[in-house]
């Protein structure tokens, strides 16, 4: 919901901000997918994983476990 506020200048910030939050929620769901369905298809090891999308080897461990559950 956008804030009403007097200042044109204050409603186009507010309103680039909600939408780089979702931007960025979908975006990481994106990548998640992405991640675990590559480590599935390819059997590749995690730190392969880790290097080819510039995240730490732990979090291709934790988005793995994450996914993998259900």
């Amino acid at each position: 919901m956008v804030k009403i506020t007097p200042d044109p200048y204050l409603q186009l910030k507010d309103l680039q901000l909600q939408l780089g939050i979702l931007i960025n929620n979908s975006l990481i769901h994106i990548k998640k997918s992405t991640i675990w369905f590559r480590y599935l298809a390819s059997g590749g090891s995690q730190i392969s994983l880790a290097i080819a999308y510039r995240i730490s080897p732990s979090s291709v461990c934790v988005i793995l476990r994450e996914t993998l559950k259900a």
